[in-house]
């Protein structure tokens, strides 16, 4: 799977908080994103200056801010059109950093099946340096800043009832992060890639479906 497409909720969210925006605008910064910007920025994250092999905490802060609050600020400024209130950065600066705390637990969970692979290439992440137990505390850190966020803007924008259809999404984000840390705590084997692809499956999915259920919501509405 891509990681583009784990990167989808980022761009269906930041489509759903402009809800006018013409299809034609759409298909073109979509087809842009997900057919050169994301494949170009991956290669370029090739280069080894890049990786920062030695810096683990500004290595998962520049992806999850790039990744995050930076795209869904460039794809709402060309959604809604670069002269508008989109293309400013304090404009839905919540729902900004709510994405950029989401798309952080997911490079976070892409780093902990690859701890003991990474010590031996003498690379340090994140998860690395936290352990097992220690990323999944820093992902609950993640998702409870990112369910703030996510009642700030909102509560902000008259539409508490989405952050409640939020939590129906996250339901099975949560129950399957505390049945596979269960896992962890018994045997740290249970960090393996399949645990982790299904987290990150699961994740991206559920966010999709909430951001499309937005979507739909804006269009039935007008």
């Amino acid at each position: 799977m891509p990681f583009s497409f784990f990167l989808l909720p980022v761009f269906l969210f930041a489509w759903s908080q402009v809800p006018m925006a013409s299809w034609e605008r759409v298909v073109v910064v979509f087809v842009l994103l997900h057919f050169l910007v994301y494949p170009v920025l991956f290669r370029l994250y090739s280069i080894p200056i890049l990786q920062l092999k030695r810096f683990p905490i500004l290595n998962f802060s520049w992806k999850s801010v790039f990744y995050g609050l930076v795209m869904y600020w460039a794809i709402q400024a060309a959604l809604g059109g670069f002269s508008s209130e989109y293309a400013h950065f304090s404009h839905q600066l919540w729902a900004k950093m709510m994405i950029t705390f989401f798309v952080g637990s997911l490079i976070l969970f892409t780093q902990l099946y690859q701890n003991e692979f990474n010590k031996r290439d003498g690379i340090q992440t994140m998860s690395g340096m936290l352990g097992n137990q220690g990323s999944f505390g820093f992902f609950a850190w993640l998702f409870l800043s990112a369910e703030y966020c996510a009642w700030q803007h909102f509560q902000e924008q008259g539409a508490v009832r989405h952050f409640i259809v939020l939590q129906f999404f996250l339901l099975p984000v949560l129950v399957y992060s505390i049945y596979w840390f269960a896992r962890v705590r018994k045997s740290s084997l249970a960090a393996d890639f399949d645990h982790a692809t299904r987290m990150r499956l699961l994740t991206s999915f559920c966010l999709n479906l909430c951001f499309l259920s937005f979507l739909i919501s804006a269009w039935l509405s007008n």
